[in-house]
């Protein structure tokens, strides 16, 4: 023991150690100033070359349209090229340099962001996420070195993949039997909700498609919820201008990644249910007038219950019986209407919390929220009180829009 203090993080002192320990961190401080600076600059010269060269392509190019619409174009390119680098983003990858020299320290920053409720810069995003899941799947296979799960992870998907491709007869994972309503799925989800279809192009969509093409064929279990669980880790690893439909070897990633999120974060049936029982629980006794309102609105004029409103996995506890049921309800003639017992389903306010749940939150929140509540639920550990708090957090930011309402077409929306 040569004296010196346990944790020098926050060692303050007058006498010569406190001394050099303040001229430490007013030297890093400055060097991240810096390089936060250059970067920005550089990534600002980069974008100013790039819409120089867009505007000379669309001075140069000979189109035929006079009307065409380049606000929508603009909106498209800025979502797809991603958010621009922050000081955070630089800040962050100094932190996970840090975590990465000493992982000690991973804990600690882990429960302060979690505190503060921050969303995390891309370099951290990337960090927590991975070590979670790579956290799990390391339990799952029974590796005790961490430095040799990625590639044990790669050949286990690998390996069950090729099995499944040989049962099933297919000689590209990217195009499995249920190819057809997989893409229909895809098609109908970017073009009925908000959050996908601010990122509707073809080559998300394609990307999309093949992804959980490759993901039915490993599983055999497509939901359309599958969709909503993508566009999260689409976003991380598409940041940095990755996001290339040709690249079989990337949407083998997007699929390796999905099936672990899927398997350590998605939540079964019964699960989904009892957290959304446990929302409406608590907006009822906290608010019952606002939830008494809802009631009233979803069971007002339901004239238009749309099943494609939802997953087919939720509307009965089991869910083979529910995608039955689904099957079912979606053979009927609309305009013979629905059995009371199953309009009931319909207009409970639970199935609502219920969707949200399944799809991750990212049918309902924006992109920017979605990964927000991503990055509590990694820093978690996907506690599922915090999944419970998020629905009512989202119940309650949205009462003034259903107060507004005052039957099941307004309340739906």
């Amino acid at each position: 023991d040569c004296g010196y203090p346990a944790d020098m993080r926050s060692y303050h002192s007058d006498n010569e150690m406190g001394v050099f320990l303040k001229e430490v961190r007013d030297t890093f401080r400055e060097g991240l100033r810096r390089h936060t600076q250059t970067t920005l600059q550089q990534q600002e010269s980069t974008k100013e070359e790039q819409r120089s060269k867009q505007r000379k392509d669309r001075d140069d190019s000979d189109d035929d349209s006079d009307y065409g619409n380049d606000s929508d174009d603009e909106s498209k390119e800025t979502v797809k090229s991603g958010p621009s680098t922050t000081s955070s983003d630089i800040a962050g990858t100094a932190l996970v340099s840090i975590m990465k020299h000493d992982s000690s320290t991973k804990e600690s920053y882990k429960t302060r962001l979690l505190d503060r409720h921050v969303g995390l810069p891309m370099s951290l995003r990337e960090f927590f996420w991975w070590d979670f899941l790579t956290t799990k799947e390391s339990q799952r296979l029974k590796v005790k070195n961490k430095s040799e799960i990625m590639e044990k992870i790669n050949s286990d998907f690998n390996q069950r993949l090729t099995k499944e491709m040989k049962a099933q007869k297919l000689t590209r994972a990217i195009k499995s039997h249920n190819w057809r309503d997989i893409d229909h799925a895809v098609i109908e989800a970017y073009d009925i909700t908000p959050t996908l279809r601010a990122l509707d192009t073809d080559e998300r969509m394609i990307q999309t498609a093949r992804t959980l093409n490759i993901l039915e064929v490993q599983n055999r279990n497509f939901s359309t919820a599958h969709i909503y669980w993508l566009l999260p880790i689409q976003q991380v690893l598409g940041h940095n201008n990755q996001m290339e439909t040709k690249d079989e070897e990337h949407v083998m990633r997007l699929a390796q990644d999905l099936d672990m999120v899927c398997r350590h974060c998605q939540l079964t049936s019964q699960e989904i249910f009892k957290l959304s029982e446990g929302v409406c629980e608590v907006v009822k006794k906290e608010d019952p007038e606002y939830y008494n309102h809802i009631k009233r609105c979803l069971t007002n004029q339901v004239n238009r219950i749309n099943i494609k409103d939802f997953p087919a996995e939720i509307l009965t506890k089991d869910s083979k019986a529910s995608v039955k049921l689904y099957k079912d309800l979606s053979k009927r003639n609309p305009r013979d209407g629905m059995k009371p017992k199953h309009q009931d389903i319909f207009t409970d306010p639970a199935i609502f919390v219920r969707k949200w749940i399944a799809q991750g939150y990212q049918g309902i929140l924006s992109v920017a929220g979605g990964m927000w509540v991503w990055d509590q639920l990694f820093l978690g550990d996907w506690q599922k009180e915090t999944l419970q708090k998020v629905g009512v957090a989202i119940l309650s930011l949205i009462k003034p829009w259903l107060l507004r309402a005052n039957m099941y077409s307004g309340a739906r929306k």
